[in-house]
Parts: structure tokens; C-alpha cells; sequence
């Protein structure tokens, strides 16, 4: 029923920056943030004022400390969706491997 899809990195940053342009205000992005390369390059490189991440933090709830503690330096998510699975049924966690022959 979900097909594998590769992730697709930052992807809407561009129009994060965009905005950026144009408000006064904080601007957040949010989508296909995977690693610190990112949060780092997304705020430093294209000026924006904070990161969002969502599907990471569903399969890893502590990944901002191993951020901030140098123990990690990627998520382990794969944006692969499985998440959305549960989504009206069942707890909110990361299906990925439960309902195919992958396994995290």
C-alpha cells in the first residue's frame, strides 16, 4: 500500500528562505531534516532562524540530547511514513519493519 520513497533532503527550506525575505519575524522549517549537517546548514548557510523535526522524534524522542551530547550525529528515521499507519488507530510510534520485511 506505501511505496519506499528515498528521502528527500530539506526540502522546504527554499521556501522557508523565501519567506524569510519578506516577514519580520522568526521563520522555522521544517521537512526532511535528517542529520546535525542539516540543522547546522539550514540555520548557519541559509539564515534561517530555527529547525522543526517531527518523524525523527517519533522513532527517537531523545534525539535533540544526543544532538547536544555529540552521541549522534544522524536520525534513524528514514521518512518512509509508516508512522502515518497508526495514525487514527493506534499510538503514534514507528511501524517501519512491523508491517514489512525491513527491520530498524
Amino acid at each position: 500500500m506505501m511505496r519506499d520513497t528515498a528521502a528527500t533532503r530539506k526540502y522546504n527550506v527554499p521556501a522557508a528562505k523565501a519567506l524569510k525575505e519578506v516577514v519580520n519575524i522568526p521563520v522555522i522549517a521544517v521537512g526532511g531534516i535528517h542529520d546535525l549537517a542539516d540543522i547546522e546548514s539550514t540555520i548557519c548557510e541559509d539564515g534561517i532562524d530555527f529547525v522543526s523535526m517531527c518523524r525523527p522524534l517519533i522513532l527517537e524522542p531523545g534525539l535533540v540530547n544526543k544532538f547536544k551530547e555529540q552521541k549522534a550525529k544522524e536520525v534513524k528515521c528514514l521518512s518512509c511514513n509508516y508512522c502515518l499507519i497508526g495514525l487514527y488507530d493506534a499510538p503514534l510510534r514507528c511501524y517501519y519493519g512491523k508491517c514489512s520485511s525491513h527491520k530498524i
